[in-house]
């Protein structure tokens, strides 16, 4: 007996820039825009949840003779080489706030909203093999990390979380495979020092991550059926890493010693449409001493109580520069 094998390299994957205007409803196939590189691993998970009464008595044994479905929800994570396009999609869709200007390139700055806690959400369609295309639509951001080291692609990892819709539609064309303009490592700036008069120490930095969290829940209410009503946003926060190579002069235990409140950039220029600035204004550093080969580097973590709201400003902020016109518009 044989069979035609799905080779996993051949699957399939498109976004687009646009939020669903209502709940439930997918994106049409003309807001799904950009068919995406991603890692093999990544797939859509479809789960439910049932009662069972394997835990009651009264049957004369002890096992189920009831399964019910109670709810569903999807899961998927994707992760890979960071683009112009997805450094902005990523956090748009992350912090929920997005002002753009310019008039190409568009410069888009990302904040954390604070005025509606209901989250974004948008449309995923995928190819798993020859048979199964799905529209996942209700899809929000619980999780995203961006790194980067010294050379290659920064890397981004991400995890939504959806209402438990889908439909099995195949997109009448996919759009064309993009050329992407990756953020490099070897492009990439980092700044630190007291707040306003960060200054570079590019060459002595071998790693950084940062990571934001959304708190997002998946609502669920009486009569509201297996899926879920809207996404509401949580606690919010937003943390970062990085590996510092140690010098003569001690300059990065003593941030810990002294908790000395500082600015953080990180700041990659990849061309003129492909920019992304991170900037923490006000955070302390716990600092930990470890090898890299030859070399002594210390491991600096601002925690989620180390990244600090100074007044008027932003615990994170984000600003991409790429071709995009819009992210987070109704779709």
């Amino acid at each position: 007996m044989s069979y035609v094998p799905q080779h996993v390299t051949l699957r399939n994957m498109v976004i687009g820039p646009k939020k669903q205007t209502t709940y439930g409803t997918a994106l049409l196939d003309a807001s799904l825009t950009r068919r995406l590189r991603f890692e093999q691993s990544a797939f859509a998970i479809f789960g439910k949840e049932y009662y069972s009464d394997v835990d009651r008595a009264g049957k004369g044994h002890e096992f189920p003779t009831i399964r019910v479905p109670v709810s569903k929800d999807v899961r998927l994570s994707l992760g890979g080489d960071l683009d112009d396009f997805l450094a902005a999609w990523l956090l748009a869709f992350t912090m929920c706030n997005v002002t753009t200007t310019g008039v190409g390139p568009y410069v888009h700055t990302i904040k954390f909203e604070t005025a509606n806690f209901i989250a974004p959400v948008t449309t995923v369609y995928g190819e798993d093999g020859s048979a199964i295309k799905t529209k996942w639509p209700d899809l929000a951001m619980a999780q995203l990390k961006l790194s980067g080291g010294e050379k290659g692609p920064l890397q981004f990892s991400v995890d939504l979380i959806g209402s438990g819709n889908f439909t099995d539609v195949a997109m009448a064309a996919l759009p064309a495979l993009p050329a992407p303009v990756y953020l490099l490592g070897s492009d990439t700036d980092i700044l630190l020092g007291a707040p306003a008069a960060a200054a570079s120490i590019k060459e002595r930095v071998r790693s950084w991550e940062v990571t934001l969290v959304t708190g997002v829940e998946q609502h669920r209410a009486p009569g509201g059926g297996l899926v879920s009503s809207f996404a509401k946003l949580g606690i919010r926060r937003a943390t970062v890493s990085l590996v510092v190579a140690a010098k003569d002069i001690d300059d990065l235990r003593t941030l810990m010693v002294n908790d000395t409140l500082q600015e953080l950039q990180i700041n990659t220029n990849s061309g003129a449409a492909a920019q992304m600035n991170l900037k923490f204004p006000n955070l302390y550093f716990k600092a930990a001493p470890q090898a890299d080969k030859l070399e002594q580097v210390w491991k600096l973590d601002a925690a989620e109580g180390d990244v600090m709201k100074g007044a008027a400003l932003e615990p994170f902020q984000a600003v991409v520069t790429n071709s995009e016109t819009a992210y987070l518009a109704a779709g």
